[in-house]
């Protein structure tokens, strides 16, 4: 089984889907930058610029799973690049 970290990750840029956006957002492991992608409702209110929660798992030195944690934002830009093992440590607004 895989361990489940979590970081702060910055939305880089949204893009119009049908029946939403897509979130590209990026987090930084290791001294490495990790671009994500995660689909959101039409209704979801998210800015570029700002800060949000990530869940990653790491393998071999590398984040090679991202999923952006829809009610863990916005956050400060404090924990970019902090890693928490557990979700209830990441505090934001």
């Amino acid at each position: 089984m895989s361990t489940k970290l979590y970081t702060i990750g910055v939305i880089r840029d949204i893009t119009q889907t049908r029946g939403g956006n897509s979130v590209a957002y990026e987090i930084n492991y290791l001294g490495k930058e990790y671009i994500g992608m995660t689909p959101v409702s039409g209704g979801f209110n998210i800015e570029k610029g700002e800060y949000w929660g990530v869940l990653f798992v790491p393998s071999d030195n590398e984040a090679i799973y991202l999923d952006l944690i829809k009610d863990k934002g916005p956050c400060d830009s404090y924990g970019y690049g902090k890693i928490w093992e557990s979700l209830e440590e990441i505090f934001c607004r």
